[in-house]
Parts: C-alpha cells; structure tokens; sequence
C-alpha cells in the first residue's frame, strides 16, 4: 500500500475516506490474488475485512444510498459499493482512538503515539471491532478467532 493524491479534490474528509476505500480494494485484490496463487487460498475464503474510522465513508460503501453528501462523487469510487455487494468485503468500524492508522496519517500528540505504537509493533494485537473474525498466528498453524476484547 503506497499513498497517493485524489485525482479530484475531495470535498469532505467523509468523501475522502470513501475513495480511500476503493484505492485500498485494488490494492487488496492484488494481495488476495497473490495469496491464492502461493497457496494460501483456505485465508482468503471469508469476506476481506476493511476497518475504518469514518462511519459515513463506511455506511455509503455498505448501504444504496445517494444524498447530499455522497451524489457528487465520481461513479468509479463506488466499486466498493459492488465488492461489498458481492461479499467480497466486509466493512467494521473502528474508533478513531483505537485505530493505529492515525500514527501514519495524521498529526498525533505524544499519549497517542504511546497508546497507538504498541498495535503497529506487534507488541500488542489491534483491537478487532465486534464480531470481526480473523486469522492469527503462523500459516502452518494459524486460529481463526474473534477479537479478545
């Protein structure tokens, strides 16, 4: 996953997030399709999950709704609409004092840093969002459970 700019320039961090979330499903689908080819298909047979802090970019990705806040998009974001559709993605919502992406992608102060650093260093494990699955541990030997909160 690299970062990149909008083509266009959003006009709400909600109208953002939600075309991160296409741009993060094609980068996805190239892993998935990769993983499959090294034999690791058996990961790969639950819905992807995407975890997000912005419950309005999560909600358009998982609802057919168009409002105000979401008409003037461009078509080619909704793709994340139709892999949810489909059952390919399954979107969570995190809170955004629980979500460790901030560290990366934001100005944080130093007690967020010390609470977040411990999830992106493999000191902690990510709180997973209720009733999110997902597979932990070595691929030979690998569980398949829920969040341990």
């Amino acid at each position: 996953m690299y970062s990149k700019r909008h083509q266009q320039i959003p006009q709400s961090v909600s109208q953002a997030e939600f075309e991160v979330l296409t741009h993060g499903w094609r980068d996805l689908k190239w892993l998935i399709e990769f993983l499959r080819e090294l034999g690791l298909g058996k990961f790969m047979e639950e819905p992807i999950a995407m975890i997000g802090d912005n419950r309005n970019a999560r909600d358009w990705a998982m609802e057919d709704v168009m409002a105000d806040g979401n008409r003037h998009f461009e078509h080619r974001y909704f793709t994340i609409r139709e892999r949810v559709d489909l059952g390919e993605v399954k979107m969570h919502w995190i809170s955004g004092k629980d979500n460790p992406a901030d560290i990366m992608t934001k100005a944080v102060d130093k007690a967020t840093i010390d609470r977040l650093l411990p999830y992106l260093s493999g000191d902690k494990e990510i709180p997973l969002p209720d009733g999110l699955k997902i597979w932990f541990g070595p691929y030979g030997n690998a569980e398949y459970r829920a969040n341990r909160a």
